[in-house]
């Protein structure tokens, strides 16, 4: 019910609407976006995962830190940056499974940009695109690979392993398609994004994202070109328990004041890092 009031009250041509819970309290206190992108299948810019049907992003405003012990909030991009570097490195901490595959693709190629359009071409026109809520876990490189199906992020996750199972130089930025508007720079959650962008290093760097229609390998789609994109780092999990250690162990004396201490240390890091894609 709370879903249907909100998503038939936008306004006509406004496809999100920001509420927020009026209790308070960490863990009550969540804000809500609603998208209601109609179906455009062919549109040059029509994301995926949002074009089946409208639905309800849910962003927390806070989560409860094990270490430390509280509800902290969620209003750090680098807190973001930590999530995102987790999903990197759980991805590549499977590409065993799809490293016979890769190489199989990629055999008598020389290049590292052969070698990757080769693994998009496969990514792109062999494993078919379904509905996110179709298939939740994304990062099941196997399960991807025996199915042929996956959504856009699974995609994307199988892409990444399989460069990085041959040993080709990729990094992983997120961006958000156009179509739903700018990035919110005040709700800091993963759910904002809509595209996990593959990118070859070199000269210059090439970029691999999964498409609805035809897919040009080493290319942007229109739909991102010129937005703004979250850099991906790895391994940030050690230092971000290093950090909630500290601040647990600094505001010992002082519980209810635990999430601003660990805020303010956790703005201090340069663990997100925003670029302008071409």
């Amino acid at each position: 019910k709370r879903q249907e009031f909100i998503g038939h009250n936008l306004e006509p041509n406004k496809y999100a609407k920001k509420v927020y819970d009026e209790k308070d309290g960490y863990p009550t206190d969540t804000k809500f976006t609603v998208v209601d992108i109609p179906a455009d299948r062919t549109g040059p810019d029509a994301p995926m995962f949002y074009e089946y049907q409208p639905h309800l992003l849910v962003y927390p405003k806070a989560q409860f830190n094990d270490m430390a012990g509280a509800w902290m909030e969620t209003a750090s991009w680098n807190m973001v940056a930590v999530m995102a570097s987790g999903y990197r490195n759980q991805i590549k901490d499977r590409t065993s499974l799809v490293q016979a595959r890769a190489m199989e693709l990629t055999a008598g190629l020389d290049t590292a940009a052969a070698k990757a359009d080769a693994l998009y071409d496969f990514v792109q026109n062999d494993i078919e695109m379904v509905c996110f809520f179709d298939d939740y876990h994304s990062s099941r490189l196997e399960d991807i690979l025996a199915r042929g199906k996956a959504n856009r992020f699974g995609k994307s996750a199988l892409m990444y392993a399989m460069c990085v199972a041959i040993d080709l130089p990729v990094d992983v930025l997120l961006s958000r398609n156009r179509q739903l508007g700018h990035i919110d720079r005040m709700a800091c959650t993963l759910n904002q994004f809509t595209d996990y962008i593959v990118v070859l290093e070199g000269e210059p760097d090439r970029y691999y994202v999964p498409t609805t229609g035809p897919g040009h390998p080493g290319e942007l789609p229109s739909g991102l070109r010129g937005l703004a994109a979250l850099a991906t780092k790895p391994d940030l999990q050690q230092p971000f328990r290093e950090l909630a250690i500290e601040a647990s162990s600094r505001s010992a004396n002082n519980p209810e004041g635990s999430s601003a201490i660990f805020n303010s240390m956790l703005d201090q890091e340069d663990w997100s890092e925003w670029i302008i894609l071409p």
